[in-house]
C-alpha cells in the first residue's frame, strides 16, 4: 500500500495561527501584506503542526523593511526591531487632553503644545509649578500677606512676564466686543428685506467713509496681488477687478465713490466684502512702508481692524451659511487668513476656537460640493467657475496643512474626499493643469510644487492619524512605515537646498491688470518650499517626541526589553529638533534673503513663531532631563562607591554639563534672534520669549530643578497654597498639589531618568557635534541681557506693577480673590 505524500499547506502560517480568512496569495498574503507581518507558507506539516497549537498573536513584529531606516541627519544610523514584539501602544489618554479654564472646558488636538506637555511628566511639574508659583505671588500681594524672609525666595516668573501680560489683557479687552468669524448660526435673513437693505446703506456709507485716498487703494491690492495673492490664490483676480469697476463710478474725486445698483445686490456685496478684506490684509501687512501711505501706521493699524469689521458685516448681511456660494466662501478663507497674518494677534498657537472655525469652513466646502472635480458637473459650464472651484477646493486643504495637521488632525472624511478629488475624469485631465492653482498658470516648478504639496499632506495626514487614531490603539508598524514614505518624500521633492540655489536672476511675472504688478515665481516657490519644511519637520518631531516619552514610561516598567526602543526614538526625535532648529535658525539669521523675497516674510514670520515655540517646549524638555540627571549623579558621586564607578559617573557628568551648555546656548540664540526680528512686529513672540528668557535665566544660575519643585513643595510642606488656586492648577494641568510629594519623589526618583543614561547622551553628543546647528551653538557665548528684568527689589517690582495695573490684573485672576479674602 503507498504511503500517502503530505498535502501542501495553502494557508500562511500567520493567518492559521490566528485564525484568520487568508486568500493564499503568494508569496505574501493580502491580509499580511495590509498588516506589515513575516508572510510564510509552511512546507513541513510537522511544523504545520506546531504553528496551529500556538495561541493568537496579541502582538505585532516590526518588519525589518521598515525599521531599518537611514536618514540624512543620523549619519546612516541604523536600528533593527525585527526581534522586539511590541503590544500596540496605548500612548493618549483623553483625561490628559481635556483643559477646564473657568467657564471654557475643550478637548485639546493630540499633537496640541498643552497635549506635549500633558505627555511629559518635567514639562508638565514645571508648567504647572510656574504657573501655580504666579497665581500664588499675585495672591499673597493682593491679600497684603508677608513675604517670609527667613526663607531665601528665588525670584519668579512675573518680572520676566508683566509686559507680555498687560498687553495679553488689553488686547482681549479691546476685542471683547469685535464680532467673531461668521459661524454656523445666523437668523434668517435675505438681501431683498426692507431692514436688510437699509443696514446695507448704512454699511456702504460706513465703507465709504473707511475707505484711503484712491491712490492708497490702488497701492494696496497691488501690495495684495503681490505679496499675499501668491501664496493664497483662491480667486480669479481679472473677474475680480471687473466686478470693481462696475461698482465704482468715475469720479473726480479723491475717494472712491459706490455706484447704487439694485439689480444685483448680492454680488455688490460679494465684491465689497473681498476688497475690504484685502485692504484689511495689506494694511496689517509687517512689511509695509508707511512712506508709500499718506496716513501713518497708526492710522493704518487703526483703518485695517476697520475694514475687518465692515467686511463682517457684510458676511453677516450675506448671511453666508445659509446661502453659500463660490465668492462667499472665497472671501471666508481670506477672512481666516486676516485674522491669522495680523501682528496684533496675541495667540502663540492655533487655538481651539480657530481650529473649530477651519472645521466649519471645511463643512461649508463640502456643502458646496468642492469635494468634486468640478468639471463632473453637467449643470456647471462656466470654465471660470470650473477653475474657481478648484481652486477653493486646494484653498481651503492649504489651511487645513498650514494650521490642523500640526496639532494631530485626524478627520478621515476629509482625507477620504481629498484622495476622491485626484480621481479625476479621463475628460477632466490633470487638475494641477487646469488652472487650478495660480502658480500654474505661470512656471511648470511651481506647478510641481502644488502637486507635491497635496501629495505630501496626504502622506502627513496618514502618519498623523496613525499616531493619533480616533479610536483604537498606536500600531508601531504603520507608524514607522508612514513617517518613513513621509520623510522619503520630503527628502525628494523639497529639500531645503532648494531654497539656496542660485538663481542667475529673479523670474518675475507681470499681471496684465492691476498696474502691471510685478512677482517673483521663483520666490514664491521657495517660499512654499520653506513652509512645507517647517509643517512637514513640526509634524516629525511630534512623533518622534511622543513615541520617545511613551517608550521612557515604559522603561520604568522593563527597562531590559524597552531601553534600545527608547533610546532609538529619543535619538530620532533630538536629531528632526536639530533640523527644524536649524531651519528657523537660518531663517532669523537671513541666511535665505538672497532666495526668499523680503516681501514672503509677512506670510511666513507667523507659522516661524509657532514653529519656535515648539523648538523652545522641546529644548526645555532636555533641559529638565539634564538638570535633574545632573542632580542624580551628583548624589552618587558623593556616595561611598568603587573607583571604577565613580570614575564612569564623572564621565557622564562631565557629558551632561557639556549637553546642558549646549543646549542652553541653542536656547538662547534663537532667543536672541526673535526677539530682535520678531518681537517688536508680533504680539505672539512678545508674548512667548521672556517666559522662555525666564526659563534660560534659571537655567544659568543651575536652578532649573528647584523652580520646578517649588510649588509642589509649598503645597505639601508649608500648606500655605489656597484651595482655589490648587483648583486651577488642578484644572489646566491634571496635577494635584496635595499630591505634591509624590510628584517630588518621582521628578527625583533616580530610576525615573534610569535609562536616561550615559549611552543614550552620547548618541545625542554625536549627533549635536553632526549638526552644523549643534555646531553653532557649542561655540557660541551668549550675551542675553537680562538686567531689565532684574533691577530693584522683586517686591518693589511687584507693588509697582500691580498699583498701575491693578484692573487688568483683577480682570486676568477673576473672582478667586474675593473668595479668597473671606
Amino acid at each position: 500500500m503507498s504511503v500517502r505524500r503530505p498535502r501542501k499547506r495553502l494557508v500562511c502560517v500567520q493567518c492559521k495561527a490566528t485564525k484568520r480568512r487568508c486568500d493564499k496569495l503568494r508569496p505574501i498574503c493580502s491580509r499580511c501584506r495590509r498588516s506589515s507581518l513575516k508572510c510564510s507558507y509552511e512546507e513541513n506539516p510537522q511544523s504545520s503542526r506546531v504553528m496551529t497549537d500556538v495561541s493568537p498573536v496579541k502582538t505585532f513584529p516590526i518588519n525589518k523593511a521598515d525599521t531599518q531606516l537611514t536618514y540624512s541627519f543620523l549619519s546612516g544610523r541604523r536600528m533593527d526591531l525585527q526581534d522586539v514584539r511590541i503590544d500596540p501602544l496605548k500612548i493618549w489618554n483623553p483625561e490628559e487632553r481635556l483643559i477646564v479654564i473657568g467657564c471654557t472646558t475643550f478637548l485639546d488636538y493630540p499633537f496640541s503644545a498643552h497635549s506635549l506637555i500633558q505627555c511629559d511628566h518635567y514639562s508638565r511639574a514645571l508648567s504647572g509649578s510656574l504657573h501655580g508659583m504666579t497665581l500664588l505671588d499675585l495672591s499673597n500681594h493682593f491679600n497684603r500677606i508677608p513675604v517670609d524672609g527667613t526663607t531665601p525666595r528665588f525670584p519668579g516668573p512675573l518680572s520676566f512676564i508683566e509686559k507680555a501680560i498687560i498687553k495679553s489683557v488689553k488686547h482681549s479687552e479691546m476685542n471683547r466686543f469685535q464680532p467673531p468669524i461668521p459661524g454656523v448660526f445666523y437668523d434668517p435673513c435675505a438681501v431683498d428685506d426692507d431692514s436688510t437693505r437699509d443696514a446695507l446703506k448704512i454699511v456702504l456709507a460706513e465703507i465709504e467713509d473707511a475707505s484711503m485716498p484712491r491712490k492708497d487703494c490702488a497701492m494696496l491690492l497691488k501690495r495684495f496681488y503681490q505679496k499675499i495673492y501668491p501664496c493664497y490664490p483662491f480667486i480669479d483676480i481679472e473677474h475680480f477687478e471687473n466686478d470693481i469697476m462696475k461698482l465704482y463710478g468715475e469720479s473726480d474725486e479723491d475717494h472712491w465713490k459706490i455706484k447704487p445698483n439694485s439689480k444685483d445686490v448680492r454680488k455688490q456685496m460679494e465684491t465689497l466684502s473681498l476688497l475690504t478684506i484685502f485692504s484689511s490684509i495689506s494694511l496689517k501687512n509687517s512689511t509695509l512702508d508707511e512712506n508709500q501711505l499718506s496716513s501713518t501706521k497708526a492710522n493704518a493699524t487703526e483703518a485695517a481692524s476697520r475694514l475687518s469689521n465692515l467686511c463682517h458685516k457684510l458676511l453677516c448681511l450675506l448671511d453666508v451659511f445659509r446661502y453659500p456660494s463660490e465668492n462667499t466662501f472665497a472671501c471666508l478663507l481670506y477672512f481666516y487668513i486676516n485674522g491669522f497674518l495680523d501682528p496684533e494677534d496675541p495667540d502663540v498657537m492655533p487655538t481651539p476656537a480657530r481650529l473649530l472655525t477651519l472645521r466649519h469652513l471645511t463643512s461649508l466646502a463640502i456643502t458646496l460640493g468642492l469635494q468634486y472635480e468640478p468639471s463632473n458637473y453637467k449643470r456647471i459650464t462656466d470654465p471660470h467657475v470650473i477653475n474657481l472651484r478648484r481652486k477653493l477646493w486646494l484653498g481651503i486643504q492649504s489651511l487645513r496643512f498650514q494650521f490642523i495637521l500640526t496639532e494631530g488632525d485626524s478627520d478621515i472624511t476629509n482625507q477620504k474626499y481629498m484622495e476622491n478629488f485626484l480621481l479625476v475624469t479621463k475628460n477632466s485631465g490633470d487638475l494641477f493643469n487646469n488652472g487650478a492653482c495660480f502658480t500654474v498658470e505661470h512656471n511648470s516648478r511651481n506647478l510641481n510644487i502644488s502637486r507635491h504639496k497635496y501629495q505630501f499632506h496626504r502622506l502627513l495626514f496618514k502618519l498623523v492619524s496613525s499616531c493619533a487614531p480616533i479610536v483604537g490603539e498606536v500600531q508601531l508598524n504603520r507608524v514607522l512605515e508612514n513617517v518613513k514614505r513621509s520623510e522619503e518624500y520630503i527628502f525628494e521633492h523639497f529639500p531645503i537646498s532648494n531654497i539656496i540655489e542660485n538663481c542667475e536672476e529673479p523670474a518675475y511675472k507681470t499681471l496684465t491688470f492691476s498696474g502691471d504688478t510685478k512677482f517673483d515665481i521663483e520666490g514664491v516657490g521657495k517660499a512654499e518650499v520653506f513652509s512645507m519644511n517647517i509643517i512637514g519637520y513640526t509634524c516629525f518631531l511630534n512623533v518622534w517626541n511622543v513615541l520617545g516619552l511613551y517608550f521612557e514610561k515604559e522603561c520604568l516598567v522593563d527597562w531590559e526589553k524597552y531601553e534600545e526602543t527608547y533610546h532609538f526614538f529619543m535619538a530620532k526625535s533630538f536629531a528632526v529638533y536639530l533640523e527644524l532648529a536649524g531651519m528657523i535658525f537660518d531663517y532669523l539669521d537671513n541666511k535665505f534673503q538672497n532666495s526668499i523675497p523680503r516681501e514672503f516674510e509677512y506670510i511666513l514670520d507667523k507659522p516661524v513663531c509657532f514653529a519656535l515655540l515648539r523648538i523652545w517646549m522641546y529644548q526645555c524638555h532636555i533641559l529638565l532631563r539634564l538638570s535633574y540627571k545632573k542632580e542624580m549623579q551628583q548624589k552618587h558621586l558623593e556616595s561611598k562607591t568603587i573607583a571604577q564607578d565613580k570614575s564612569e559617573k564623572e564621565k557622564t557628568n562631565a557629558l551632561i554639563s557639556k549637553l546642558l551648555v549646549c543646549v542652553r546656548n541653542q536656547m538662547s540664540i534663537l532667543l536672541e534672534l526673535a526677539n530682535v526680528k520678531l518681537s517688536g512686529k508680533y504680539s505672539c513672540a512678545f508674548k512667548t520669549i521672556p517666559m522662555f528668557r525666564y526659563i534660560l535665566y534659571v537655567t544659568d544660575l543651575g536652578q532649573l530643578t528647584s523652580v520646578t519643585n517649588e510649588f509642589w513643595k509649598r503645597a505639601t510642606e508649608e500648606k500655605k497654597v489656597p484651595q482655589y488656586i490648587e483648583q486651577n492648577i488642578f484644572l489646566k494641568w491634571g496635577l494635584n498639589a496635595k499630591s505634591g510629594n509624590s510628584i517630588l519623589q518621582f521628578l527625583t526618583n533616580g530610576q525615573t531618568l534610569g535609562s536616561f543614561n550615559g549611552t543614550l547622551l552620547s548618541e545625542i553628543e554625536k549627533l549635536v557635534s553632526s549638526s552644523s546647528f549643534g555646531n553653532i551653538s557649542e561655540n557660541a557665548t551668549s550675551e542675553d541681557h537680562l538686567e531689565e528684568f532684574l533691577n530693584g527689589n522683586e517686591e518693589n517690582i511687584l507693588s509697582q506693577l500691580l498699583q498701575n495695573n491693578v484692573d487688568i490684573f483683577w480682570e486676568l485672576l477673576g473672582e478667586d480673590f474675593n473668595n479668597s479674602t473671606t
